[in-house]
């Protein structure tokens, strides 16, 4: 579960329960996806907004009706994405 937090004025996510900061942000999240990075990014937030808000801010919901169709699909794909771009 990710939520957004606010800390000191500065926007972080919390993650399991645990703040994230933005280093730990690109160490974990953008350092897996190198260099396809921004188009993942773009591709998951366009996917994201074409659901509604009520979907979105629901855990269950989001989960059955957003996450989970795509997720095995996308990692897949953003996974060879960011081998190739690597090399």
């Amino acid at each position: 579960m990710a939520y957004k937090t606010e800390e000191n004025g500065i926007l972080l996510f919390t993650f399991g329960g645990k703040v994230q900061t933005k280093q730990e942000f690109d160490a974990r999240v953008k350092a897996r996806f190198g260099r396809s990075y921004q188009s993942a990014w773009k591709e998951a937030l366009s996917y994201v907004k074409s659901f509604a808000r009520e979907t979105l801010m629901s855990a269950d919901e989001f989960f059955r009706e957003v996450y989970k169709p795509v997720r095995d699909e996308l990692a897949q794909k953003w996974t060879e994405a960011s081998q190739t771009n690597a090399n």
